[in-house]
């Protein structure tokens, strides 16, 4: 079998071809980390909680999100909603929401991000809100972090339903027993 110049010119330019596409789908394909980081990994049940959510570019080009929630704080745009639940038992059917970051105002909000940039937020928690029962442990501290995708949606319906959000996350921290101070 003979091969013709024009058909390794052929199969040179359709390898060409497919490393150029291959090329600009890897620059071109949004690449995100969303994460939350705490400043200890063991707490006691009267220790303060700090914690970081952060959104961060990791692909190779600028890229926008839409948040379906939006605040100004400080200056800046808050597209995050972040609730604190707490749970005396394993099984998840006596928790409790104890603190969250302020009521979100359901506008869309744009932000963007260049390449290998992040927004980090970062709260404290105070164990003292918790009711009195939970305080002696041992209890579940569950924290969880969304951005939502636009719509007219309500909290309780983006933090649990994954397809009206464009980014979720949550960490978990057990408080072994102990007692907290009055």
């Amino acid at each position: 079998m003979k091969i013709s110049f024009g058909m390794i010119l052929i199969i040179v330019l359709a390898l060409l071809i497919a490393s150029f596409l291959s090329f600009f789908w890897v620059v071109l394909t949004p690449r995100w980390s969303f994460i939350i980081s705490t400043d200890k990994t063991i707490y006691a049940p009267s220790d303060g909680i700090q914690f970081t959510v952060t959104l961060k570019n990791t692909g190779y080009i600028p890229q926008t999100i839409t948040s379906g929630i939006t605040r100004e704080l400080s200056g800046t745009t808050e597209p995050v909603f972040v609730v604190i639940e707490v749970q005396q038992d394993h099984n998840g059917l006596t928790g409790y929401y104890v603190w969250y970051n302020g009521d979100p105002i359901t506008a869309s909000a744009s932000l963007t991000l260049p390449a290998g940039n992040s927004i980090a937020r970062t709260y404290e928690f105070n164990q003292s809100l918790i009711e009195q029962g939970y305080r002696s442990g041992p209890y579940i501290i569950h924290i969880y972090a969304v951005i939502p995708k636009p719509g007219d949606n309500d909290m309780n319906d983006f933090l649990w339903q994954k397809d009206l959000q464009l980014f979720y996350t949550h960490a978990v921290i057990e408080i072994p027993p102990g007692q907290l101070p009055d």
